[in-house]
């Protein structure tokens, strides 16, 4: 894939809409809000539908938001990658209430994978969590 391609202007916006309208996306509130060749930016606003049964965020929300991003981040290489392989560490509980970030770069791609990390934070950059995740270009 040249160059040109990678970064269109018109895929990176087409890829985003279609992100930000996937069912799930739409259905836990993500938001995908900077996508680049090798870098995607998602967000969300913590609220009730975010909680487990001890009124506190559940990690699935957390570790969604973080996955999302790097699919985000996967659907622009080429015909897109999945994810095969992830290591995902919690470092602090999210807030209900809080709007939380997360930010996903590409590390390294091959031929036939990718490596990216993710990073689950605050807005005033507090860590939530942060990972590692392995894919396979499709």
């Amino acid at each position: 894939m040249d160059e040109e391609s990678k970064t269109s202007e018109n895929r990176l916006n087409h890829l985003k809409r279609l992100n930000n309208n996937s069912q799930f996306a739409k259905a836990l509130g993500f938001r995908i809000t900077d996508l680049s060749y090798g870098y995607a930016k998602s967000e969300l606003d913590l609220d009730e539908r975010h909680l487990n049964w001890l009124g506190t965020v559940h990690g699935g929300a957390i570790w969604s938001l973080a996955d999302h991003t790097v699919g985000a981040l996967g659907s622009v290489i080429e015909k897109g990658a999945v994810n095969i392989q992830t290591s995902f560490s919690f470092i602090s509980m999210a807030i209900p209430g809080q709007r939380i970030i997360s930010e996903a770069s590409l590390i390294k791609e091959t031929s036939k994978t990718v490596v990216a990390q993710v990073e689950v934070k605050t807005e005033d950059h507090k860590i939530i969590g942060v990972g590692i995740v392995t894919g396979m270009k499709l």
